[in-house]
């Protein structure tokens, strides 16, 4: 953390926690979609 001398340890740990999260969704994606397709589908038969 000397680099980033204004990143508190909540705010490193905050973005490490997002970093891996994006970087898991960037690999394995399926497991995302898989998630939300019912949504989606519900809100194209809304939507039209």
């Amino acid at each position: 953390m000397r680099h980033i001398p204004d990143l508190s340890r909540a705010e490193f740990a905050a973005v490490g926690v997002l970093s891996s999260g994006i970087l898991l969704v960037g690999i394995f994606p399926t497991a995302v979609l898989g998630l939300i397709s019912s949504s989606v589908r519900q809100l194209s038969k809304v939507v039209g």
